[in-house]
């Protein structure tokens, strides 16, 4: 649209140029340059006024069709940068989950939970753990070990002596953000079962409390 515009305006020019060559030898043109120059002056503005008019109807066209397409390049850049905020923002979830300090636990003698010792290996699966405290919840949250870190994929070994009754032990420690965190195991005939779905933030206030009795 924009190649045939420029093409019809510049081709109209062309005739307009032409006529006025055509004049140049007729005798209404001898008898406007032998006459009052403004009466010329009139003429020549009055022939060139559609044309004038032309070009300007052409240039206000050509800039409405560029001020929508900077609009549309607008739009989608704007749109884009929704995108890239939206990939940041997931990104910067991603690593903040991938920080947060993950333990998993293993029994290591399943079989042999008949003989009162189950032993375990906590393992460290997600980011740095600092001031690790392995409490016992059916002993009024007595410690039973503490570690000042646990890097990924470091391990530490407890023993759980069975009872009669489930056992529960609490994992608290820090991320490297300082984040509080803890997770609690029970225990009960050689199998473990998570109650906490995950590490779970742990409020100040709550510290040294007993949980989830």
């Amino acid at each position: 649209m924009k190649h045939i515009g420029i093409w019809v305006i510049s081709g109209i020019s062309v005739l307009y140029i032409a006529i006025i060559f055509f004049l140049r030898g007729s005798d209404a043109w001898r008898l406007l340059t032998t006459g009052d120059l403004n009466e010329l002056g009139d003429f020549l503005a009055g022939f060139f006024t559609p044309l004038a008019f032309g070009w300007l109807i052409y240039g206000y066209l050509l800039q409405s069709s560029e001020l929508s397409l900077q609009r549309k390049e607008l739009e989608l850049t704007r749109a884009q940068l929704g995108k890239q905020t939206e990939l940041l923002q997931e990104q910067v979830t991603a690593d903040y989950q991938d920080s947060i300090p993950h333990l998993t636990i293993r029994i290591m003698n399943p079989d042999e939970w008949w003989s009162g010792r189950c032993r375990c290996r906590v393992e460290n699966k997600g980011g740095p753990a600092k001031d690790i405290k392995l409490l016992n919840l059916n002993e009024s949250s007595a410690v039973e070990m503490e570690l000042n870190s646990l890097a990924r994929d470091q391990f530490f070994n407890f023993t759980v002596f069975e009872t009669s009754s489930p056992i529960r032990h609490e994992a608290r420690f820090s991320s490297d953000r300082s984040e509080r965190f803890h997770q609690i195991w029970e225990f009960a005939k050689g199998k473990c079962q998570e109650i906490t779905k995950g590490p779970e933030r742990l409020d100040e206030d709550r510290e040294g409390l007993p949980i989830y009795e």
